[in-house]
């Protein structure tokens, strides 16, 4: 019992902060080259995210309603990954990162201006930003597992979606463990009997989809090399 209760404190409360701000400079420095060499080895992709007409993946457009639409995109990083067009849609999308102020200063650099410009926000603070049911769609791509508290993460994308929609979360498997739990890459995402679990350092695993069941219902599937987990939100 007592190390349940500890488990359950450890996802909660996630990794420590100063953890997580000690590993912020290697992020940005991430970027600096990608920014600097036009996409590091993704060069033949790095103009997709400066084009105005490049499609949303069909993933992702499949649970968007037809007409107007505003997607949130969470942890965008420095250019937003999500394409800007869907068919019989008028796609509106905002992006948000908390490294948004440092990446202004590394596109004014290289004299970039995005579609979509990144502006501050923590995926834990999401509805102090925006308030809850205001979204038709949020999206999340290799990101919540570098946050402080992506259990939190979720809960809080869950919130800012309106009810009826989805939250679409893709990340690559276990994290944490590939990269031996250096700088943000502190957490473990993994499918178990189909649900979506989080896992730490400590082997202390956490069932999301039962953690959250009263708010959403959650879809877990392996996509190549991706963890894609839909979370439709009930109310």
């Amino acid at each position: 019992m007592f190390k349940e209760i500890i488990r359950k404190i450890a996802i909660k409360s996630g990794i420590p902060r100063f953890v997580w701000q000690a590993s912020i400079h290697n992020e940005i420095a991430f970027w600096d080259r990608f920014l600097a060499t036009k996409g590091l080895e993704w060069k033949d992709s790095f103009h997709l995210l400066l084009d105005s007409e490049r499609p949303i993946e069909q993933k992702v457009t499949e649970l968007l309603p037809e007409g107007d639409c505003t997607i949130l995109d969470v942890g965008a990083g420095v250019l937003t990954m999500l394409g800007k067009t869907a068919p019989n849609r008028r796609v509106q999308i905002t992006a948000v990162d908390p490294l948004a102020r440092q990446y202004d200063k590394l596109l004014a650099k290289y004299d970039i201006t995005p579609l979509v410009r990144t502006q501050y926000g923590k995926a834990e603070e999401l509805t102090a930003i925006f308030g809850r049911n205001s979204f038709d769609l949020v999206h999340a791509r290799n990101c919540i597992d570098h946050s402080f508290n992506p259990l939190l993460a979720f809960r809080q994308m869950i919130e800012v979606v309106k009810p009826g929609n989805y939250v679409i979360a893709s990340h690559a498997p276990n994290e944490g463990i590939n990269e031996n739990y250096v700088g943000l890459h502190q957490w473990n995402f993994f499918s178990e009997n189909g649900e979506f679990m989080i896992g730490d350092r400590h082997g202390r695993n956490t069932n999301v989809s039962m953690e959250l069941k009263e708010y959403a219902e959650t879809e877990c599937v392996e996509d190549k090399d991706w963890l894609v987990v839909k979370f439709r939100k009930l109310i």
